[in-house]
């Protein structure tokens, strides 16, 4: 029989003593760094309102380090409202350093004075990472088009030396949606000495962009959908990461030894299947040096359209993560042709990811890929992801390919939806645009795929 153990009632005296216990605030108790660093988990609109907490609370979230305005995008705040809201957030602030700056808000004609004053704020705190995104792409004569101001750097060379120190910790710069003149191009990359990413995308104006002087610390540029854009030569010797999507256009990236991401991706309108008139001259004459250093590689498939050679890209000694977009149904055929012989000229290569388009054309003629075999066959390839499957002919007999000639082979990870590379990210469709009959057909050559892949290798069909 189990037995009940009577303990001592506990005296008042001690009850008081532990309400008093658990109503202590020891959080408030923190040092303001433990406090601050709390509050930079939590969006800029929570943590203001944690100054209602307590006087211990009331000023901390002034000197957080990142201040960015994302978060009031779900307020649907008029202009004049959010430009209040903003100039007076920036009037409490109070932080040393400045790390995070970051509006992303559409540019109307009453707010581009303000955008001014904000960025020349966060230039005077010292910020190290700073994003305009203004969500709009407005076109060349639109009152919403808002410039980068050349006057902010343009301080930089003033004989004030403490002004120029203030670009001295930015270090990633990204525009979105902001046009930008060829001078501050130059302006930037000249005063921002400490700069290891730029990101320009959606931007007009900019028509020959390039550098001056060396850039010793630029890492990473990114250029995405800059239209006016006809020459780009850069200096930066340390370049790691050079991220292009537009239309052919002079690529000059000088002396950079290190580059080892290249993304290189041909804006063209998906109605037309006209060959690119020397397409393949723009990627092999402007970076076939860079090949053999190259660790990650993302192509567009018709920029090798009329290309009959295909070992000229069997040189990616140092590969090992490969894309390839394929925009159009009659490149479909180039893209698999490319995908192949880089695999075969790339024994290091891990990841291979595939876009192609999510429908068939019943009036178009795929000619069988033959594609030669390896031997030995490739010895690191483990997985591959494949977007917009349809069951086509010419996927078909690639994925059959890759499973005869690959040994390290572990996962090919499908899915039907339509997918589009935006900026570093893709885009992965929720709807399936299905013809009649499609959705059995893609079944019945999944099924018919997996029994000729080896036991090893797991097959992900994602089609919900």
């Amino acid at each position: 029989m189990a037995t009940t153990i009577l303990r001592d009632r506990p005296q008042f005296g001690t009850l008081k003593r532990c309400k008093k216990i658990r109503e202590r605030d020891r959080i408030s108790d923190l040092p303001d760094e433990i406090l601050i660093h709390i509050l930079t988990l939590l969006t800029l609109k929570e943590a203001t309102v944690t100054g209602i907490l307590s006087k211990r609370w009331r000023n901390l979230w002034t000197s957080c380090p990142n201040l960015d305005f994302e978060c009031l995008k779900p307020l649907k705040l008029g202009n004049r409202t959010y430009m209040r809201c903003v100039d007076n957030i920036l009037r409490q602030y109070s932080a040393k350093k400045l790390h995070r700056f970051r509006i992303a808000r559409p540019g109307e004609p009453g707010m581009l004075y303000y955008f001014d004053d904000w960025i020349s704020f966060a230039i005077k705190s010292g910020v190290s990472e700073l994003e305009l995104n203004l969500n709009a792409h407005p076109g060349p004569d639109d009152p919403r088009n808002y410039y980068f101001p050349a006057h902010v750097f343009r301080l930089s060379h003033s004989a004030s030396p403490n002004i120029g120190k203030q670009f001295e910790s930015l270090r990633d710069l990204c525009l979105r949606s902001v046009n930008l003149a060829d001078d501050v191009f130059d302006l930037i990359l000249s005063s921002c000495s400490s700069l290891e990413r730029f990101t320009l995308e959606y931007s007009l104006g900019l028509v020959n962009a390039k550098n001056t002087a060396p850039h010793l610390k630029l890492k990473s540029l990114e250029l995405y959908c800059c239209k006016d854009l006809e020459y780009l030569q850069v200096l930066a010797p340390n370049l790691m990461s050079f991220k292009y999507a537009g239309s052919q256009k002079t690529l000059c990236i000088k002396d950079a030894k290190q580059l080892a991401s290249l993304r290189l991706t041909n804006l063209r309108d998906r109605s037309t299947s006209a060959t690119l008139s020397g397409a393949k001259n723009f990627v092999f004459s402007q970076f076939s040096s860079h090949f053999p250093k190259l660790k990650s590689l993302v192509v567009s498939a018709h920029l090798f359209q009329g290309m009959t050679d295909f070992t000229e890209l069997c040189v990616f000694s140092s590969l090992k993560q490969l894309a390839v977009d394929i925009a159009h149904v009659w490149s479909t055929y180039v893209g698999y042709k490319v995908a192949a012989s880089v695999i075969r000229g790339a024994p290091l290569l891990e990841l291979l990811e595939i876009v192609v388009p999510p429908f068939i054309v019943d009036w178009l003629e795929y000619p069988a890929l033959k594609l030669p075999s390896m031997s030995p066959p490739h010895q690191t390839l483990k997985e591959v992801k494949l977007f917009g499957f349809r069951g086509d002919d010419n996927t078909m007999e690639f994925l059959s390919y890759l499973s005869e000639n690959t040994a390290s082979l572990r996962k090919i990870d499908i899915t039907p939806h339509s997918t589009n590379r935006i900026g570093e990210d893709l885009e992965v469709g929720r709807a399936l645009y299905w013809k009649t009959d499609d959705a059995e057909h893609a079944k019945n050559c999944v099924s018919q795929l997996r029994q000729t892949l080896r036991v090893d290798t797991q097959l992900l069909f994602r089609n919900s």
